[in-house]
């Protein structure tokens, strides 16, 4: 056996230098905040090592798709395969119909490695929390199938088509896969974290090593490089966070990072091979796969039951569990079938994955097609379910991208009657929300109103949240751009006298979500600055919205802001349901000095705004939804939201008297 092919135990130990911070991460623990590079340096082994046996069996001209994939499902499906049997009884017993209907579609695509694009289908902007999907992280085994399907290939016909370039190929198809993952973390984000091509180049790297290791000249400098390696991943584990545009340039550090400790490694026994072959680290290496497996839809499954966000105790408890059953998983499914070679020949092992695959696809088409099995629920739980479905549709036409229709066509009209709309409704999903609300307060004194709804971007001029862009009829603007277009078409409009400003402005003024709630941050960026805090965040923010306020204002226009309503810890009408279903309290709870903590920065502002100006107005709609210090999310078993945040068709008939009561008075 070659070199590169020798068992490394520092290799093992770098295994669980990925997998621990990644368990961490998920399980809610600050301090991991990068935590989630784990993957990206599970690639670069994966790509070290899978390719040195394939690059050898090339170049010997004994490479066979058959016995290596056969070395693929002995390696991959038997845990793999245990774990989504073990979460399809688990979905099966604690899911609701839409969940379990979309955990159906993920199993499914999970057995022709494909579910990184359902995941990245799935992330519209009312998809169900990321966190909460038991699955989703096989979407990286899908990124390395792939891979391994077309890699082979690709060396293949550069040895027929080029005789032995090989490396040169690999570099060039690297930096092209290095640059797609660059320009794709700013235009489209979502397919860079999910998919191939802004991935490979992970792979890719990991790839060159295993065909031809850079000579470093002495061992001090292997020395050098290891610690370096090991410090680049340590400051993408403890420095990087959710929400920060990645892959790109950003996954370079925990990708070169573990490049350089397989090179050092390869050559001399340095120190940071020392530590990683220490027998605490290479068991943890070598329990890594059935880890990663177990660990998420153990802490994904917890939340759906509990409903609430997770305690101390429990995280631990999750994670603990999730060590016992990776080591059983380790030493009774994976250990076996790795050494039974002797005992199962290939195509026996071939009929039994298709078997196990066929059951898991019948599986995924059954939750799928009987649209969750809805019969599972009682009645009531099922009503109380149904509440989330109660989406309002956001009109296009009148949104990103869309401005100029929305003052010269009566589609995006509050009033079907033909009068001129002397009122503009300006802002993010939450403002689509309220619309039946406003349309009703408008009748009421015989004003008609025009709207633009451009979801998740507020509407703030000169700032935006990161990497932000919302695609339309006319194609990807970014929030920036929509709302310069609103406030232009404005100045430009002769009827419109008054502007009314909806967001979900605790959200956007913090950049996080509510404590306790699991959500990458989304903080803003001006022309100038971008924040990297919740307090630098809350800055711009205020900066944002006095020059807002300013602006129309001194475009002659009066300016009332809807303030932002209560934000739960979880999807209120699943919580609910959850709770009536299994026979527990619901927990959901954000009380009003929460509330009036995180909207702080909006009260400050519109207490400066309205001193200096009589033509600003504030109109708080909380009230109605909080009393005595307590923020209510249902009322009796009727849910007031269909998410966590937007209201739901009975929240809006409870706020609405606001509304109604405001317009009346004001002369605006």
């Amino acid at each position: 056996m070659s070199k590169e092919l020798s068992y490394r135990s520092d290799i093992d130990g770098l295994r669980a230098v990925a997998v621990v911070p990644v368990v961490f991460y998920h399980a809610g623990y600050a301090m991991f905040s990068g935590g989630f590079v784990g993957v990206d340096v599970f690639f670069v082994i994966s790509g070290f090592l899978i390719t040195s046996i394939i690059y050898r069996d090339i170049q010997a001209q004994s490479f066979s798709y058959r016995q290596f994939y056969a070395r693929r499902v002995r390696r991959l499906f038997p845990a793999l395969f245990s774990v989504v049997l073990a979460s399809c009884v688990a979905a099966y017993l604690l899911l609701l119909p839409e969940e379990l209907r979309d955990f159906g579609q993920s199993v499914f695509s999970i057995v022709l490695f494909a579910s990184n694009f359902l995941f990245w289908s799935e992330s519209g902007y009312f998809a169900q929390a990321a966190e909460l999907k038991p699955l989703l992280h096989t979407w990286s085994l899908a990124i390395e199938e792939q891979y391994y399907l077309l890699f082979p290939m690709f060396l293949l016909a550069v040895k027929r088509l080029l005789a032995q370039p090989y490396l040169l190929c690999v570099w060039i198809l690297l930096l092209v896969s290095l640059a797609v993952s660059v320009w794709s973390v700013h235009h489209a984000p979502d397919a860079a974290f999910y998919l191939l091509p802004s991935r490979m180049w992970e792979l890719l790297l990991g790839s060159v090593l295993a065909m031809k290791m850079p000579r470093l000249p002495s061992k001090p400098v292997a020395e050098l490089l290891a610690v370096i390696g090991m410090g680049l991943i340590g400051l993408a584990v403890f420095a990087f966070e959710a929400g920060m545009p990645f892959p790109g340039v950003t996954a370079l550090a925990p990708c070169l990072g573990t490049a350089l400790i397989i090179t050092a490694g390869a050559q001399y026994q340095t120190m940071v091979a020392r530590l990683l072959s220490l027998r605490a680290l290479v068991f943890v290496g070598l329990i890594s796969y059935s880890l990663y497996l177990w660990h998420w839809p153990i802490i994904a499954f917890t939340k759906h039951y509990l409903g609430t966000p997770l305690t101390s105790l429990t995280v631990v408890s999750a994670v603990a569990g999730s060590v016992v059953l990776s080591i059983l998983s380790w030493r009774y499914i994976e250990q076996p079938f790795r050494g039974a070679g002797a005992r199962l020949s290939t195509t026996a092992l071939f009929r039994l994955a298709f078997g196990v695959a066929s059951l898991l696809v019948v599986c995924g088409l059954v939750f799928d097609l009987s649209r969750g099995l809805p019969n599972r629920l009682p009645d009531e739980v099922a009503a109380i379910a149904a509440v989330g479905k109660q989406r309002p549709a956001t009109n296009e036409f009148c949104g990103a991208g869309q401005v100029q229709n929305t003052f010269t066509d009566s589609r995006c009209q509050l009033l079907a009657e033909p009068r001129e709309p002397s009122v503009l409704i300006w802002g993010d999903s939450h403002a689509n929300v309220l619309l039946p609300a406003f349309r009703q307060s408008l009748k009421l004194i015989d004003r008609n109103a025009v709207y633009t709804i451009a979801n998740g971007c507020a509407p703030l001029l000169g700032a935006q949240r990161i990497v932000q862009r919302r695609g339309g009829p006319s194609g990807n603007v970014s929030c920036l751009e929509h709302n310069r277009a609103v406030f232009e078409a404005m100045q430009r409009s002769q009827t419109v006298e008054t502007v009314v400003l909806v967001a979900r402005w605790g959200f956007h003024a913090q950049g996080v979500e509510v404590p306790g709630k699991d959500g990458a941050s989304r903080f803003l960026q001006t022309a100038a600055q971008q924040a990297t805090s919740t307090e630098e965040n809350r800055h711009l923010f205020s900066q944002a919205m006095i020059d807002t306020i300013e602006q129309i204002s001194g475009a002659g226009r009066s300016v009332v802001v809807v303030g932002g309503l209560p934000e739960a810890q979880g999807d209120v009408p699943d919580t609910l349901a959850k709770a009536r279903w299994h026979g527990r309290t619901a927990g959901l709870g954000q009380t009003e000095a929460d509330l009036l903590e995180r909207q702080a920065p909006v009260y400050r502002v519109m207490q400066q705004s309205m001193s200096t100006s009589p033509a600003v107005f504030f109109v708080p709609l909380h009230g109605r939804l909080c009393d005595r210090g307590t923020c209510v999310f249902a009322d009796q078993d009727t849910p007031l939201f269909f998410d966590d945040n937007h209201l739901s068709e009975a929240g809006v008939n409870t706020v609405m008297p606001v509304l109604i009561d405001f317009f009346a008075r004001k002369e605006l």
